[in-house]
């Protein structure tokens, strides 16, 4: 029985035709700002929940977007975002 359905729905060309899309379309791509100097715009990753290692068991990310440069930052989870900032 399942069979004969799924050979009937794919011959069918309205069941073919009108098949819902559950994204919705995308919308327009618009490029990243490039930065004219280096650390004019970064951005900031956390890894956390590291085995701890000299009392620090985070790593916070900061890389310069237009040269690429890196800084590793070891910190201890237990920080606010305002001593982040």
């Amino acid at each position: 029985m399942t069979i004969f359905v799924k050979k009937y729905i794919t011959g069918y060309n309205i069941c073919q035709q009108m098949k819902n899309h559950a994204q919705q379309p995308f919308g327009p791509l618009i490029p990243n700002k490039v930065s004219n100097r280096p650390w004019e715009i970064i951005s900031i990753d956390l890894i956390m929940q590291l085995p701890e290692s000299n009392g620090y068991n985070t790593i916070c990310v900061i890389v310069d977007r237009l040269t690429k440069r890196v800084h590793f930052i070891s910190i201890n989870n237990q920080f606010s975002f305002k001593d982040m900032a």
